[in-house]
């Protein structure tokens, strides 16, 4: 619906209703929740210990008490919640409340899932990229790093994966994936860790460590990306 939801440590959620009259639920665990997602009736917040918290309205949550690996992210779509974690966690749930744990070949931690154009990417240590099939078998995608990566965006037509040191886009016409940052080309991004990704329709915007805001565009709908940072100062982390 309306609302916003957002994990942080210490068992912290902020929630807030549009115009953002945002409150604070403690749910008084030292645990840190690292991603957040809901469906159309439950959110789900998953984090450290294996954490699993579950509540129809993001003021009264019950922890699952099913794993003990550290979790790192959620997200909802085809019917389901996927999670992921450290050593190559992953499991999946229809209702939020009862997970069953998938076996994928990698023991490198998985940082993020997400959603996006009718799939799920999830991404993790050592250039590690898996995506789901129509039968919910998830398989690698060689994406041809080895950083660590830590989120994903995408337009119609490319997808985003950006990470610690590493910027590359796919063309969904021809599924090339392209290296978008070389520190000899200023219309390239910089290379940086970065940990945030997004797409508002018109842009990529780009975030990561001390502060760091990269935005890439096109000038034409043929011209490649060019990527664009105005300003580098210290600032806290951008995740």
């Amino acid at each position: 619906g309306p609302n916003a939801y957002i994990s942080g440590s210490q068992g912290t959620i902020v929630t807030g209703e549009f115009p953002w009259d945002l409150k604070v639920v403690d749910l008084h665990t030292s645990d840190w929740l690292e991603g957040i997602a809901a469906s159309t009736n439950v959110l789900v917040a998953v984090g450290d210990n294996g954490a699993i918290y579950t509540g129809p309205d993001g003021s009264n949550w019950q922890r699952i008490n099913e794993f003990t690996t550290w979790l790192r992210g959620v997200a909802w779509g085809l019917g389901r919640f996927i999670c992921v974690g450290e050593t190559g966690f992953l499991a999946t749930s229809l209702d939020g409340r009862n997970w069953e744990e998938k076996s994928l070949d990698t023991i490198e931690n998985l940082n993020r899932v997400a959603f996006i154009q009718n799939t799920f990417w999830v991404l993790g240590d050592n250039g590690t990229f898996f995506t789901n099939d129509p039968s919910m078998t998830f398989r690698s995608v060689e994406v041809g790093v080895t950083n660590d990566l830590f989120a994903v965006a995408a337009s119609t037509n490319e997808v985003l994966i950006v990470g610690d040191s590493t910027v590359i886009l796919r063309n969904n016409t021809n599924s090339v994936w392209t290296v978008q940052t070389d520190p000899s080309d200023p219309t390239l991004a910089p290379i940086w860790p970065y940990y945030s990704a997004l797409w508002d329709g018109r842009l990529f915007l780009l975030g990561g460590r001390n502060g760091m805001k990269v935005e890439g565009y096109r000038t034409n709908s043929t011209d490649p990306l060019v990527w664009y940072s105005d300003v580098q100062t210290s600032r806290n982390w951008i995740w």
